[in-house]
């Protein structure tokens, strides 16, 4: 059974029939291509959007979500480990969503799963969030047509796994230019996001997003840099006033500080927009791995 950790595990027929697919969704077009699902969500980490979104998607197409949110323990034996946890899941679900602390890789697969496991975003210095940039990209289609040719500029931690698997997704999908902007400190030993340097440009003061099509910002971790240079990096009405009027802003969520309250009133702010849209995106997504697709 496939594992789908990074985007990498997604080709370009998977992307297109799933922005396609999506739509579908969206519209209230799509005919079930699959039996209603049982979908396991092994959340070890703590989450809201993913693991309530993957929820909602599983109960849309007719299925049951089945959450774990801890490993076996007690307080006289060790604690069961994750690819015991993932086996015997497995043969409870038609697929897995997983939110793991730890990379999603060998050291926590079972050897045989008995159904597809998909990621919903892992840890370590490769971790990734294939399925959010999915959502993000979905968010270009519809409201710009898609990602080719445009100027996306993305806001924060280029380390974050959305930024990562977002960059890789961009340049498949041939993204005119990807400006990261950001604070020194957040690059430090760090190459751009994903191995895509040719395409990736780090920059400093919002002054270099003038000209953006799509504002991403991604945020940045507690404690990751000085108070300072946050406040360098949130979005504010008056540096909204220095973006085009076409510019599509975005985020990932959750927000803490790095969005400004008063700039939510502003209408291309469409961060929540995005959210809603995500549903259709994460039901595509368990069609996709499935077998929907062919």
């Amino acid at each position: 059974m496939r594992t789908r950790r990074s985007m990498d595990d997604f080709s370009d027929a998977d992307v297109a029939w799933l922005m396609d697919r999506a739509a579908a969704h969206r519209e209230g077009s799509a005919s079930r291509v699959v039996p209603p699902p049982v979908v396991g969500l092994l959340f070890l980490e703590t989450s809201l959007r993913t693991r309530l979104g993957f929820s909602a998607a599983a109960a849309r197409l007719g299925g049951w979500p089945l959450p774990v949110f801890e490993q076996r323990h007690s307080a006289i034996s060790m604690d069961e480990s994750v690819a015991h946890t993932v086996r015997a899941l497995s043969g409870y679900c038609d697929v897995i969503v997983t939110r793991l602390p730890v990379p999603l890789n060998s050291d926590v697969l079972p050897l045989r799963p008995r159904c597809p496991i998909l990621s919903g975003g892992d840890r370590g210095p490769a971790g990734e969030h294939p399925t959010q940039a999915l959502i993000d990209l979905f968010a270009l289609r519809n409201d710009l047509g898609g990602a080719a040719g445009r100027s996306v500029v993305v806001v924060g931690d280029p380390r974050m796994r959305s930024v990562v698997s977002l960059c890789r997704l961009l340049v498949r999908q041939g993204v005119g230019e990807i400006r990261v902007l950001t604070v020194p400190g957040l690059l430090a030993g760090r190459q751009p996001p994903g191995g895509v340097a040719d395409r990736v440009r780090a920059v400093f003061d919002w002054s270099d997003a003038a000209g953006a099509d799509f504002l991403y910002v991604a945020g940045i971790p507690h404690e990751a840099v000085s108070l300072e240079d946050r406040d360098r990096l949130r979005l504010t009405p008056e540096r909204l006033a220095g973006l085009g009027e076409g510019c599509v802003v975005t985020s990932p969520l959750p927000v803490i500080d790095e969005i400004d309250e008063e700039s939510w009133a502003d209408p291309r702010l469409r961060a929540f927009e995005h959210s809603d849209d995500a549903l259709f995106v994460r039901m595509a997504l368990l069609e996709l791995v499935l077998g929907a697709a062919g």
